[in-house]
Parts: structure tokens; C-alpha cells; sequence
């Protein structure tokens, strides 16, 4: 594992200097954000964009994952978004978002990128999902789990 700032460009270099492959899975996230125009969504696409743009003028092989809102085990030792979510929802947040997401377990994302990395046939996007969720049922769920 390697430790960069992904604002800066070049901080990746020395990490991926003579690598067979790549796993770039990091993303800053901040769900807090009230401009209406969605911009976390777009610099997404805009970086899967870039990236096969840069990879096919460069002849290298890129597959591109796309999951759902990551659950499972964290690295880090501060919370990040996805946790906060539900961390609000545990400590009684009185309202929730109308909205369904789609989740997928830490260890799914992390066979999956293996699996696309060790098949030399894998290529394009990958949208890896286990479930779409609407908030109220892990409100249900949570409450089950952590009765107040």
C-alpha cells in the first residue's frame, strides 16, 4: 500500500514506478456538498474519461471499476462518508434521504479488482453491486440491530 495526495499531481509516481499493475481505488468523497450539479458524480465520469483516454493513447490495458456505496472494513482510522451515513442513522438522525443505493462488501470490490488485474481477457466497466437498499430498510435494519 501506498500513501499519496490524490490533489497533487505526480504523487503517484514513485509508487507505480516499475509496477505490472495498478489498483488506483481511492476517491475523495463528501456527500455534504449542496450544489445542485451533482459534481462528485461528474469528476467521477470525468476521471474514467480521462484515464481511458490516457491508457489507449499509451497502450495500456485498463479496467474500470464503477461500485456502489463500499461497505465493510475500513483502513483508515477516521470515518469517512459512506460510514457517517449510517453512523448518523444509528445515533437518531431524524430524517433520511428518499433514495435507494446500490452497496457492495470491501471484499467484493477487492476480488473483483484481482480478478480483472489476474484475467488477461478483462477489459471495459465493471458495476459492481450486491444489492440496492433504500434508506428506510436500513433504517428497519439498524433499529432491529440497535434499539434505542
Amino acid at each position: 500500500l501506498f500513501k499519496a495526495d490524490l490533489m497533487e499531481e505526480g504523487s503517484f509516481d514513485v509508487a507505480i514506478a516499475g509496477c505490472e499493475g495498478v489498483f488506483h481505488t481511492a476517491s475523495p468523497v463528501n456527500f455534504n456538498v449542496t450544489d445542485p450539479q451533482k459534481w462528485y458524480i461528474i469528476s467521477k465520469s470525468l476521471a474514467e474519461e480521462a484515464a481511458c483516454k490516457f491508457c489507449k493513447s499509451n497502450d495500456i490495458d485498463m479496467v474500470s471499476m464503477n461500485p456502489g456505496i463500499v461497505i465493510g472494513a475500513m483502513l483508515q482510522p477516521t470515518l469517512n462518508e459512506t460510514v457517517a451515513l449510517i453512523l448518523n442513522l444509528i445515533n437518531g438522525a431524524e430524517t433520511y434521504p428518499n433514495v435507494a443505493f446500490p452497496w457492495v462488501h470491501i471484499k467484493d470490490v477487492a476480488e473483483a479488482h484481482i480478478r480483472a488485474f489476474e484475467i488477461p481477457s478483462a477489459h471495459g466497466r465493471c458495476c459492481l453491486v450486491e444489492s440496492v437498499v433504500h434508506h428506510s430498510e436500513i433504517v428497519k435494519l439498524l433499529h432491529k440491530h440497535y434499539p434505542t
